[in-house]
């Protein structure tokens, strides 16, 4: 197995080392030749198809004789893709038989070559199926001007499988044709096959590639008359082939098919000339604009501007106040879709001297097209003197706006009143606030044209606030709880139950602790509890924090709320809490619910402990069944860590996952100056890292707490992809520097717990591919260890 790994190891690298891979080549030629066991031969061909050239001929030919090794060996040829590769299977082909016969006939399909021609008719005339169907490719492969026939006889007859496969010969023959410069004969089989079998959608479909790719007057004929064909499947193919042919020989069909089709027809047709950019249909494609039907209108206006491009500017900006049920928005969708960069300019020229509906229209389509450049010119509209035009410029500011729109927008709304636009300008002024993520250039912006509104300026002003967030935007949204509008003191409440971070909590308890008002009650409790469930510090302080919204709740449901929150911490430290609620019947069953997540999540002694109290206080049967299966499934994974500590990646220039093992970055050296997240692994303790930190050649550390009640012997079992090594208390306990996949618990050692609280370290490394580890705590029988509490260790 080492000698294996190595070889492949090389084989990868021989790609680059030119006289690597010319020793390697001729190690391999030699074991060939040799006397050697079949099963290493099969290794050394399978390695071989990654380096081999012409000068591994003569050492792969004879074993294509062999049935063991001929395709093993057909699949070298077929790697090294040389006419003579292609010779040395056609000279091997006459006196085979069976399997070598078909790994012959398959590799010859991939690697063609005219020497083998005779033996393939033979074979594509025989009763063997198989046979019959590798010939056919082969033959296709070789794209005699003379097996088109043949071919095609074999595609007009056969039928289900094997007519289908036969049919993929057939074409695959003629596109070698049409590459060799004869698209007429082409063409001609391809529809001669067609006429043979007209109920064949698929056969005409790939008909019109062949025609496609070919040309010609009997090749456009065919495509346009394909465009009518009841067959979706034939019309999508026509429309791909029309691409392909001559634009000025396809456009006068095409003209006047659309003067013809129907109308459930017309919009496909218009829209092959929008594709193709038919110029010569651009008449016909504008007089559709007038048709009676809907459809045809709006294929109508998109086909124009995709062949007029900007040239049709004035016109489509017309069209975006038609009143015709389409076009206005198929004139916005032209206006957006064109790529040419001066289109967004002349846009904005166009909207400042349009009549105010069309102004508002071009904002519009100004934001379609997602042209950020031309912000600084739509900003100028906010000072226009139609609410309309303002409110266009507003809502494509929320598109296209950044920090540089932020003050003009700030002072719209700052000295604005009206209802729709100021709910514009907020929504503008929120979505470059989150764009940017720059608080320090956004954030004085609007607070200081807080400082300048009046009425419900302000209260919009206060609700962009969350979307800045940062310490100054915090600051002045906990001094508008103190507001005399009693408006904007609701907006300051709103805006912090909907704060990004923990560092409103202070502010939504001294409202939820001192508010009077019960709608200023209900939204700080609601976000308290948000923000409580998305933070991530140490245990105790989370619960002491469950522990005051509590005692602040004033309702049943959202003293359930508290409960179903404290379900989502990730420590055992809340399962007495929780428990002590299962005597409340009214928080019983949020109560069952969150130890179960609790235990599930923990596991350990202190999870048991507490579902064994569930049973024996719950009723509900649903709760009792999910508790029993807990309980069932912590037994099956008992002693497996799942909350881990993780730090990193690590990297140190460009070693590779082995070396890199050996060098101690901060988290082994002062695990306190380094920098660590929580990270959750699946049940079985699996931690995917790869999903969590990604890359190669790296490493990353993983950390636990072990709790045992008394000083122990233990086995601990690790798993790793690739290399890990193994601290408890600071002492190294395991080492196991290998480039391996992920197997649970493979690694076994006997380790000395100490009572109380130990901490296990492990180093992961990751060369490339998967990344994961696992660590299970057992007694050294292998059951579960007697009082074993596990956490994610030190923050």
């Amino acid at each position: 197995t080492e000698a294996r790994m190595v070889l492949y190891n090389a084989v990868l690298r021989a790609g680059a080392q030119p006289d690597l891979r010319e020793r390697l080549a001729t190690a391999f030629r030699e074991a060939l030749a040799g006397d050697r066991p079949e099963p290493l031969k099969a290794y050394l061909l399978d390695q071989l198809q990654y380096i081999a050239g012409n000068d591994c001929l003569a050492a792969v030919a004879p074993l294509l004789r062999q049935p063991g090794l001929c395709d093993g060996a057909a699949r070298v040829l077929t790697a090294v893709g040389t006419p003579e590769a292609g010779a040395v299977l056609a000279r091997a082909l006459p006196g085979s038989a069976g399997a070598v016969r078909l790994s012959l006939i398959q590799a010859l399909a991939r690697v063609p070559h005219p020497e083998a021609v005779p033996e393939l008719l033979a074979a594509a005339r025989g009763e063997d199926g198989d046979l019959r169907l590798g010939a056919l490719r082969a033959l296709a492969a070789v794209a005699d001007p003379g097996m088109g026939t043949v071919l095609l006889d074999a595609a007009r007859q056969g039928k289900g499988y094997s007519g289908a496969r036969a049919v993929d010969a057939f074409f695959a023959f003629l596109g070698k044709r049409v590459r060799a410069g004869q698209g007429a004969e082409a063409v001609a089989l391809a529809l001669g096959l067609t006429e043979q079998r007209p109920e064949d959608a698929h056969i005409r479909a790939a008909a019109m590639e062949v025609c496609g790719a070919a040309g010609g007057e009997r090749a456009v004929r065919a495509v346009l008359e394909a465009l009518g064909s009841p067959s979706p499947r034939v019309r999508r193919s026509a429309g791909r082939a029309l691409q392909a042919l001559p634009v000025a020989e396809t456009t006068p069909g095409l003209t006047a098919m659309l003067e013809k089709a129907p109308p459930e027809q017309r919009s496909e047709v218009l829209a092959l000339l929008g594709e193709l950019g038919a110029r010569g249909a651009l008449a016909a494609v504008r007089r559709q604009v007038q048709a009676e039907d809907a459809g045809t209108r709006a294929a109508a206006v998109a086909a124009w501007g995709a062949i007029a491009g900007p040239e049709s500017l004035e016109d489509l900006v017309a069209l975006l106040t038609d009143r015709r049920e389409g076009v206005a928005e198929a004139a916005g969708r032209a206006l957006g879709a064109m790529s040419d960069p001066g289109v967004g300019g002349r846009l904005a020229e166009l909207a400042r001297v349009a009549q105010p509906a069309a102004a508002a229209a071009i904002l519009g389509t100004l934001a379609r097209r997602l042209d950020t450049g031309g912000a600084d010119a739509v900003a100028g509209f906010l000072t226009a003197a139609n609410a309309d035009v303002r409110r266009a410029a507003l809502e494509a500011l929320a598109v296209l706006g950044g920090p540089g729109q932020m003050r003009p927008i700030a002072a719209r709304a700052a000295g604005g009143s009206e209802a729709g636009e100021l709910k514009a300008a907020q929504t503008a002024m929120i979505a470059i606030a989150r764009r940017s993520a720059r608080p320090e250039v956004t954030g004085p912006v609007v607070i200081e044209a807080l400082g300048q509104a009046r009425g419900p300026a302000r209260s919009a002003l206060v609700g962009v606030l969350p979307a800045v967030a940062g310490p100054q935007a915090l600051a002045t949204a906990t001094a508008c709880l103190r507001d005399p509008d009693g408006e904007v003191r609701t907006a300051a409440v709103r805006a912090l139950a909907d704060w990004p971070d923990a560092g409103a909590l202070p502010a939504l308890l001294e409202v939820v602790t001192e508010s009077d008002v019960e709608t200023h009650y209900v939204l700080a409790f609601r976000g308290t509890m948000r923000l409580l469930r998305g933070e991530d510090g140490p245990p105790d302080a989370q619960l002491r924090a469950y522990s005051r919204a509590m005692e602040l709740a004033r309702r049943p449901d959202e003293r359930k709320l508290v409960v179903a929150g404290m379900g989502t911490m990730q420590d055992g430290s809340v399962l007495p809490v929780l428990t002590g609620y299962l005597d409340d019947a009214d928080l019983r069953a949020e109560a069952a619910a969150a130890i179960t997540q609790v235990a599930l999540t923990v596991r350990g002694d202190a999870g048991v402990a507490a579902l064994r109290r569930l049973l024996a206080r719950v009723t509900d049967e649903a709760a009792l069944e999910r508790a029993r299966g807990a309980l069932a499934d912590i037994d099956k994974y008992a002693g497996c860590v799942v909350l881990w500590s993780v730090s990193g990646p690590y990297t140190e220039g460009n070693r590779g996952h082995t070396e890199i093992y050996a060098v101690a970055f901060a988290p082994e050296k002062d695990p306190g100056s380094a920098t660590w997240s929580r990270v959750a692994g699946a049940k079985d303790g699996r931690v995917d890292l790869l999903e969590v930190l990604g890359g190669s050649n790296r490493c990353a550390y993983m950390r636990c707490g072990i709790r045992v009640p008394k000083a122990t012997e233990a086995l601990l079992e690790v798993g790793s992809d690739d290399g890990v090594k193994a601290w408890l208390n600071g002492k190294v306990v395991h080492e196991n520097n290998v480039p391996r996949a992920f197997t649970w618990c493979e690694d076994s050692v006997k380790v000395s717990l100490d009572a109380g609280d130990n901490v296990l370290l492990l180093k992961v490394t990751q060369g490339g591919g998967d990344w994961a580890a696992n660590a299970r705590i057992r007694a050294l029988d292998k059951t579960p260890l007697e009082g074993l509490e596990l956490t994610a260790g030190p923050r």
